[in-house]
């Protein structure tokens, strides 16, 4: 009787390793909701962790690297955070064109401040344009808006200026 060299490959039973207690796995819930999640317990204190373009269409931007790089982004390493990337991936965090950089949470902080600080002075200057000053710096006189309506008539019409085309 011939032994069959299936029976000869299987010396254990596929069974046993599942007898045998492993290590209890957990799984990440909610993994593909929102891919660019970057979980609190990953995250070092006082670090502020953005995701920024790395490329677009396939192309990469090196102008827009070289900005980062001079505001002190950082690319993250995926060994940094752990589950971000697979196991065995060597280089940085990335999704979908973008790459996970992190800077001290202070220059982002600063770099907010100015941005508010930039905003309010172009809204200042564009109310000044509009002569939306304070009351007391320009006279002002409030417009007299009747709710009362009324049909146009031949003096109203003859008050109107046309103007020639």
């Amino acid at each position: 009787m011939a032994v069959s060299p299936r029976s000869e490959m299987r010396q254990d039973d596929a069974r046993e390793n599942l007898r045998e207690e492993p290590a209890r796995l957990t799984r990440r819930r909610g993994l593909h909701t929102d891919k660019y999640h970057v979980p609190d317990d990953l995250k070092q204190p006082d670090m502020s962790y953005e995701w920024k373009t790395a490329t677009v269409t396939g192309m990469e931007q090196m102008e827009h690297q070289v900005e980062l790089a001079a505001n002190h982004w950082k690319p993250v390493l995926a060994s940094e955070m752990p589950g971000m990337m697979p196991a065995d991936y060597k280089g940085h965090v990335n999704r979908g064109g973008q790459v996970l950089m992190c800077r001290p949470e202070y220059l982002t902080q600063e770099a907010h401040e100015e941005i508010l600080d930039t905003s309010l002075q172009r809204v200042k200057n564009q109310e000044q344009r509009l002569g939306m000053s304070n009351r007391d710096e320009a006279p002002r006189t409030a417009p007299k808006v009747s709710r009362a309506y009324s049909p146009v008539t031949r003096s109203d019409k003859a008050s109107v200026r046309v103007i020639p085309e």
